[in-house]
């Protein structure tokens, strides 16, 4: 019994030591031309590592059953979107990208263009759009590349928060969100009132929530249900996974 102490201190340290060299040799995040895209091997080898993947065909066939053929409400006219987002940055971000591009598709109220190129979002560009999505940004920093500490110091993104904000307040027109853009540029005060809210981590216990009208969300939680799903307004409870 005695030896078990000296024994579990040396664990201990050797264990430190391990870790301290694991931080050392840590591969520094991957760069390329900026502003620019993300190249695609880069994309590929960053979804790789995110365990993600992208869309194949039996996800895309079976997106494409799952979307509507019509809107809601009968267009005008075609509308441009600007999906926004890196692909790499959460796993569900490259089947939303192929979700709205076949939604605009399928509808025919929208038309397409998708990326993540920092340009996009400058003025000369974003004001040929009808409206900007935000696809899953959740990086700190969206808009700069993935050194930005190592940068030398100064608004190197101010353009195209400006840009974004005159495109919301000034030309009135459209931004939608999915997936987290509420948990990047929390340091940047007017995005937060402009979305309303900043994310503040993940829900935990129970949360009751009531349905007004609509049967979207209510598939989503087939075991929360304490009324009839075809009766409004339902209540819906969310519990915690198991």
């Amino acid at each position: 019994m005695g030896m078990l102490k000296p024994l579990s201190t040396v664990a201990i340290a050797m264990a430190c030591v391990v870790a301290t060299a694991a931080e050392g040799t840590k591969e520094p995040p991957p760069t390329w031309p900026w502003p620019g895209p993300t190249p695609p091997e880069i994309r590929d080898a960053l979804i790789k590592m995110r365990n993600g993947t992208l869309p194949a065909g039996q996800d895309l066939k079976k997106i494409e059953a799952a979307s509507p053929d019509r809107a809601p409400a009968t267009p005008a006219k075609l509308r441009r979107v600007l999906c926004w987002g890196r692909l790499w940055r959460h796993p569900c971000n490259a089947f939303t990208e192929e979700t709205v591009k076949i939604l605009g598709r399928k509808t025919k109220a929208f038309e397409v263009v998708a990326g993540d190129e920092p340009r996009f979002l400058l003025p000369e560009s974003l004001k040929g759009f009808d409206a900007l999505f935000l696809n899953g940004l959740h990086d700190p920093q969206p808009f700069l590349p993935l050194d930005w500490k190592t940068l030398p110091p100064g608004e190197l993104d101010a353009a195209r928060k400006q840009s974004l904000l005159d495109f919301v307040a000034k030309d009135g027109k459209g931004l939608a969100d999915i997936e987290g853009p509420i948990a990047a540029l929390q340091d940047w005060e007017e995005f937060g009132q402009m979305m309303g809210a900043f994310y503040n981590g993940h829900c935990r216990g129970e949360h009751v929530y009531r349905v007004e009208s609509g049967t979207g969300i209510l598939p989503f939680f087939p075991d929360g249900l304490e009324a009839d799903p075809t009766t409004y307004p339902a209540v819906v409870r969310c519990r915690p996974r198991p």
